[in-house]
């Protein structure tokens, strides 16, 4: 199916004059129906080509019912080109044997450097991030034999890199780890830094589109807490907002169910929270929220969500991220650029680098190149 849907495109493409126009519609439309009125639409541009456009339709049509919105954009090849991505530092720090620290780091001066790494990386500050992430790794994994704290350190820091490259669309270096993260949190002896790590596990599944898997992991996180303190309850939480997200991408309307009860916890935490660094709290489950709408394809209800959440006391990761979400959920492309721009504005470094953002750059600068949009690809390094 994949071949063949990739391959009428392209006899689409050497037909037609308008092939950025018409990239730029499939894009945009969501689920079987509107993708049939996208292509009456292109169908009545061109004139021509009827039977090809009557079978792009058909394979489209049967494809989009077992593939979610994002698999279907890889389909038709609407996507962004890779950044140039600080991931380099971190691919060294994974796979070479790292250097030995000048002096052995107290607990407190490891706990510091932690912090300063997600500090940066819910800054969307990963230029910076992926500067610290060597010197941090080093320096804990020379003393992770000796405390259990610094195996727990390690694991967060772990699930911090697992985050950012999942999210730059580094999916290999996100299992990986991943993978490394859940061995230092089972290390730890802490359950609820363990829960942590296979939540960013299913993290890192999500960006290798094995969606069924990461539900599963996510799902199995949360059951495996005992939510008796607030860090675990949070997790637990967190863990919920995962799910969603998973079974949203496998077009289960589900997702809100989970959602339901992030938050309810949510509620009972009363406030929101950064235990483990998790950003969990109500407002985070209304970005969730906005997120699974999208991913289930439902842009209306995205954005009546999204009226409803107020980000401001966030972390900028978060509140570039619900732009982002928000930019996908409109129909006008003023709209989505002026989602993109605030992003931009909160955390450039998360536009610049977000594969989602990058994709939806690249996909209107072929449509509409405006002089607002091309300055703004210009900035992100993102080509038509």
């Amino acid at each position: 199916m994949d071949k063949d849907v990739q391959r009428l495109l392209a006899e689409l493409e050497a037909a037609r004059q308008e092939a950025n126009t018409a990239l730029h519609l499939a894009h945009r439309a969501r689920g079987p129906q509107q993708l049939d009125n996208v292509l009456n639409q292109i169908q009545c541009q061109l004139g021509s080509q009827r039977n090809t456009l009557d079978e792009i339709r058909r394979q489209i049509a049967d494809a989009v019912d077992s593939m979610n919105r994002r698999q279907f954009l890889q389909q038709v090849g609407v996507v962004g080109v890779p950044a140039v991505l600080p991931a380099s530092a971190i691919c060294n720090a994974l796979t070479s044997p790292l250097p030995t620290p000048g002096h052995v780091q107290s607990i407190s001066g490891l706990r510091a450097a932690v912090q300063a790494l997600w500090a940066a990386h819910q800054a969307s500050r990963y230029d910076q991030l992926a500067s610290v992430v060597p010197a941090t790794l080093a320096a804990l994994q020379h003393r992770n034999q000796e405390h259990n704290d610094a195996h727990a350190l390690l694991s967060l820091t772990y699930q911090a890199v697992t985050g950012a490259m999942a999210k730059i669309g580094k999916s290999d270096l996100a299992w990986v780890a991943a993978e490394r993260g859940i061995v230092a949190g089972k290390q730890s002896g802490s359950a609820t830094v363990l829960a942590a790590a296979e939540r960013m596990y299913a993290h890192a599944l999500l960006a290798q589109d094995r969606n069924q898997q990461a539900q599963r992991v996510a799902l199995d996180a949360a059951s495996s807490l005992r939510p008796d303190a607030t860090s675990s309850l949070a997790v637990y939480g967190a863990c919920l907002n995962t799910t969603a997200i998973a079974a949203a991408r496998q077009g289960d309307p589900s997702a809100h169910e989970y959602l339901d009860e992030a938050q309810r916890v949510a509620q009972h935490l009363r406030q929101d929270r950064n235990d483990l660094f998790t950003a969990f709290g109500r407002t985070n489950v209304g970005i969730h929220r906005v997120s699974a709408s999208v991913e289930l394809g439902e842009g209306g209800a995205a954005v009546e969500h999204a009226s409803s959440v107020n980000s401001e006391g966030l972390q900028p990761e978060r509140r570039a991220h619900f732009f982002i979400d928000l930019a996908q959920a409109h129909d006008s492309d003023e709209a989505v650029v002026d989602a993109l721009l605030n992003a931009e504005e909160i955390a450039p470094e998360e536009v610049r680098y977000n594969s989602v953002a990058r994709t939806l750059v690249a996909s209107l600068l072929r449509a509409r190149p405006t002089a607002t949009l091309q300055a703004l690809a210009e900035r992100t390094d993102v080509e038509a």
